[in-house]
């Protein structure tokens, strides 16, 4: 984007570079997934757009929890599986034991 902002011949392309730069910059720092997931859905809800945010909201909870309990290849569909036991169980313990929460 930098690199286009520089070699633009138009001014609206100099205010949609910095637009776009300005609103993403954010989310590439983020190093982990599941931090760059929730940086989308706070995009998107603050777009009123509440079911894309929601989703990004849940699969950036079950990113972390794999990242929590060590589960690697979280791209792949049972270690993501794995991790959506783990969050149950966490829920399940929860309510039956509030000090655990």
């Amino acid at each position: 984007m930098k690199s286009k902002k520089q070699l633009s011949e138009n001014f609206y392309i100099e205010e949609i570079s910095d637009y776009l730069l300005k609103e993403f910059s954010d989310l590439n720092k983020q190093d982990r997934l599941y931090l760059r997931m929730f940086k989308r859905a706070q995009f998107f809800f603050r777009r009123n757009q509440y079911l894309k945010a929601l989703i990004l909201l849940y699969e950036s909870i079950i990113l972390l929890f794999a990242d929590v309990h060590g589960i690697k290849d979280v791209m792949n569909y049972d270690s993501r599986e794995e991790s959506r036991k783990k969050i149950k169980a966490e829920i399940y313990n929860s309510e039956i034991d509030p000090e655990k929460n």
